[in-house]
């Protein structure tokens, strides 16, 4: 997933795509990106955006990308994602 894409028209060079991608090195900060995540979650929930059944729908979703991640299953080289953050996002 590219975040750029919105608003810039035609493909990215293939240079400027190894410099953007910074997940092989960022995969790292998953669980941390998880926890900022969770925080949002809960106060989304607080606000009256989100249902106590979305936050709960969302917090099972991020335990399973963490386990697989703790399981080691996630190729950084192999995924189409830009960052850890786009990564999560997109699951």
């Amino acid at each position: 997933m590219s975040l750029w894409k919105g608003r810039i028209t035609g493909p990215m060079d293939a240079s400027m795509e190894r410099l953007n991608k910074s997940l092989p090195v960022d995969i790292r900060l998953l669980p941390q990106d998880a926890a900022v995540n969770r925080a949002w979650m809960a106060e989304l929930v607080r606000l009256g955006i989100l249902t106590g059944e979305e936050h709960d729908a969302l917090d099972a979703e991020l335990t399973n990308i963490l386990r697989e991640f703790e399981d080691h299953k996630f190729d950084p080289h192999a995924l189409p994602d830009e960052d850890v953050h786009s990564l999560i996002e997109r699951l």
